[in-house]
């Protein structure tokens, strides 16, 4: 959700199902992750994946257009 541009992300049914101490867990992972993917900052990916960020922001919206077609195209109940 950050890659999107987040400023936030729910962690209500993860808190309720493991505790608080799953904040912990997860700030350590997000930690390597950042470090494996060569980011410095959560600043620094944040929108990585957005529009904003694309080459070709009208080929990333007709994208996306497509892809939300695709879904609806394949019938009722069908996730991708």
């Amino acid at each position: 959700m950050l890659l999107a541009g987040a400023d936030l992300t729910h962690l209500c049914s993860t808190l309720i199902t493991h505790g608080p101490q799953r904040l912990a867990q997860i700030k350590a992972e997000m930690a390597v992750w950042i470090e494996e993917q060569g980011f410095d900052s959560i600043a620094e990916l944040k929108g990585r994946v957005s529009q904003q960020h694309a080459a070709d922001p009208a080929a990333f919206e007709r994208a996306n257009y497509l892809w939300v077609l695709d879904i609806y195209s394949s019938g009722p109940g069908v996730r991708r």
